[in-house]
């Protein structure tokens, strides 16, 4: 008996449905009657081996997913970062570096 497992624990460990490792046992004529029932080494072996590409591929996909994530988040951080710009009239531009040379009143009271 220490050989068994329960399949809704099996399920979690694949991170599956027990409904699919229930469907896959019927399918092979292994009686099983709930989630609940305790399976042997040799049922869960084969259980593995069904599950177990279904579960790198899921692996794979994650991972993929949180890739993108990552690889998103950095391109809305660089589009945040970006300054705008705004379009100035040549005499906009004028009166905007004639305030930029111009001495603030605050350094004449100073000298």
């Amino acid at each position: 008996m220490s050989d068994s497992i329960r399949i809704f624990q099996l399920a979690k460990e694949l991170n599956i449905s027990h409904n699919d490792i229930l469907d896959f046992l019927k399918s092979k004529d292994i009686s099983v009657s709930s989630h609940m029932s305790p399976i042997d080494g040799k049922t869960q072996q084969l259980v593995y081996t069904e599950f177990a590409k279904d579960r790198q591929s899921a692996e794979r996909d994650r991972k993929e997913q949180v890739r993108k994530e990552i690889h998103d988040s950095k391109v809305v951080m660089k589009t945040k970062s970006v300054k705008k710009f705004k379009i100035m009239s040549v005499e906009d531009q004028r009166k905007s570096e004639k305030k930029k040379t111009e001495p603030k009143p605050d350094e004449d009271k100073k000298n």
